[in-house]
């Protein structure tokens, strides 16, 4: 997900869900950690998705 300004153009979230549709889980966010929309570009899945996580905030 792709936070748009108000934090700039470079800002990204990355995160990790166990749901079946992730895309509940963009929408759970948006409603409660920031006043505005998530402007999603890709999801990717993993069996190994905790491990591919942490290799993207490192």
């Amino acid at each position: 997900m792709r936070l748009l300004k108000p934090f700039g153009e470079d800002i990204v979230k990355i995160g990790l869900t166990r749901r079946l549709y992730p895309m509940d889980r963009v929408r759970q966010l948006e409603g409660a950690s920031v006043p505005f929309l998530f402007d999603t570009h890709a999801m990717i899945y993993s069996e190994e998705a905790p491990t591919v996580e942490t290799a993207f905030h490192t």
